[in-house]
């Protein structure tokens, strides 16, 4: 019987530059994903050294959403060094629609921001922007998510 071979999906998209992918029963996507192994590589398999059981983690927490457990694990350097010096030294950790960035969506976890009230505080407006903070309650990230003010007016006589 033939296979196709499929790349893990993430769990945690890009946090600090370290993705974190989910692991599935057997290694077969079709037998559902496991709710505590995933692994450090796209193309990783249960059988190798990336994959690893959350609960042996330390710092983990159940009372915690596993994504907010694995955010925490990642700030801890438990999956090698981050890019946090990078981005404090001016760098942004910014998402367009062209590199998978979407409205409402959490850019580290892929959470629904509005479905559980993620979206915290005042809008921030600046210039021809309007900014939206959040707090994902799924993975813990922060952020703001700007939109771009565009205004189609025709005059009136």
């Amino acid at each position: 019987m033939p296979y196709v071979f499929i790349e893990n999906e993430p769990i945690i998209r890009s946090y600090h530059g370290i993705t974190i992918y989910k692991l599935y029963r057997n290694d077969y996507q079709d037998e559902g994903e496991m709710e505590y192994w995933f692994h450090t590589s796209s193309t990783g398999t249960f059988a190798d050294d990336g994959a690893f059981d959350i609960r042996d983690i330390p710092g983990y927490d159940p009372n915690l959403p596993i994504a907010m457990n694995l955010t925490r694990m990642i700030d801890a350097g438990h999956f090698g060094p981050t890019d946090v010096l990078e981005r404090e030294a001016g760098k942004r950790d910014e998402r367009t629609e062209s590199d998978g960035g979407a409205l409402n969506i959490c850019p580290i976890c892929g959470n629904d921001l509005n479905a559980d009230g993620s979206f915290t505080g005042a809008n921030i407006p600046i210039e021809n922007q309007i900014g939206y903070p959040f707090v994902c309650r799924n993975c813990g990230a922060s952020g703001i998510e700007w939109s771009i003010l565009r205004y189609n007016c025709t005059e009136i006589e």
